[in-house]
């Protein structure tokens, strides 16, 4: 009996939390390609803007969060990277809902690769007042963190990498692949891959000090600063505003980054770390949830979730 009223209880005050936390989270929605030939088409996306009007939700950019412009049923609309298709396809479904979203931007491909962006298409865009454009890294790169061989591929080691901002990298002279490729086809090509990696990480240790660089403290600040300036005067200069936000490229933070991003006054950073957020949020962390297969359902649930502080907080830990 007394096991009953005890579980009794705790549901009833998990139920009174819920009601007091209901509409106390801010969630911030990731999305990249928005296509027919994505995983999420058009129609999908329409989808999402439907029920969010629905719920009678009010969409806020980054800037609105930094600068506490947040009204009550507060959600963010993220993209990611700058392509062609959040102009031809988003920036229209937003015009006719009348809703706000925020563009994370690689600088590098703006108006030199025909899938993402032009200069003339952002520039219409941030003028509309509905799209604010933040930092996503220049070149949206990536590096070797690790000289330890995972795999081997046509001949080739595979080793971890990580988004360029993420840590120091190690740098691969281009001959040493084909040191590597002429050893694999000689020793390795007939042998398990279990084998082979035994034998490929000996190579690789013998041979790291000819061919392998670790970038020391310097020269990671020097790189990182010199990609991200890169991106935050590419942005600055064509639309004439200040950048305060850096979406973290592959979703890789640093600590590290964050102090040096910091003296150019960036005062906020998005991750793809799961959850929701207060309305009092950590800047250093902004949570996403991410949608690339999602059904409207899945949207609707989502967001009853992210609308919601502990629940939005236990889907944070869970995942």
């Amino acid at each position: 009996m007394r096991v009953k009223i005890m579980i009794f209880g705790l549901i009833l005050i998990f139920i009174i939390l819920l009601i007091a936390f209901h509409n106390k989270g801010i969630p911030v929605f990731l999305y990249h390609h928005v296509n027919e030939t994505s995983s999420m088409p058009e129609e999908l996306f329409e989808e999402h803007l439907k029920i969010i009007k629905k719920n009678s939700m009010n969409t806020i950019t980054v800037t609105d969060l930094l600068n506490k412009n947040i009204p009550s049923k507060s959600i963010l609309i993220t993209l990611d990277d700058g392509y062609k298709d959040n102009y031809t396809n988003v920036f229209r479904l937003l015009k006719k809902y009348n809703m706000k979203a925020t563009i994370f931007l690689n600088t590098e491909y703006m108006d030199n690769d025909d899938e993402y962006l032009t200069w003339e298409n952002i520039k219409e865009m941030s003028e509309s007042g509905i799209i604010d454009f933040q930092c996503h890294s220049h070149g949206h790169k990536s590096i070797i963190v690790e000289d330890k061989v995972i795999d081997i591929s046509d001949g080739k080691p595979i080793f971890r990498i990580r988004g360029e901002y993420s840590s120091k990298a190690i740098i691969i002279k281009d001959e040493f692949y084909d040191v590597f490729y002429k050893y694999y086809n000689e020793d390795l090509k007939k042998r398990k891959l279990t084998e082979q990696l035994k034998l490929a990480q000996n190579f690789i240790s013998s041979n790291k000090d000819k061919y392998f660089y670790y970038e020391n403290n310097e020269e990671y600040n020097k790189r990182i600063t010199e990609d991200f300036l890169l991106n935050k005067e590419a942005i600055e200069s064509h639309l004439m505003k200040k950048v305060t936000f850096f979406c973290w490229p592959w979703g890789h933070r640093s600590k590290e980054a964050i102090k040096i991003l910091e003296k150019f006054e960036i005062k906020g950073f998005v991750s793809t770390k799961k959850g929701t957020n207060s309305y009092e949020s950590d800047l250093h962390m902004i949570k996403r949830i991410e949608l690339r297969e999602f059904t409207a359902k899945k949207f609707t649930i989502n967001l009853f979730v992210g609308r919601n502080l502990i629940l939005g907080k236990i889907y944070s830990l869970l995942s």
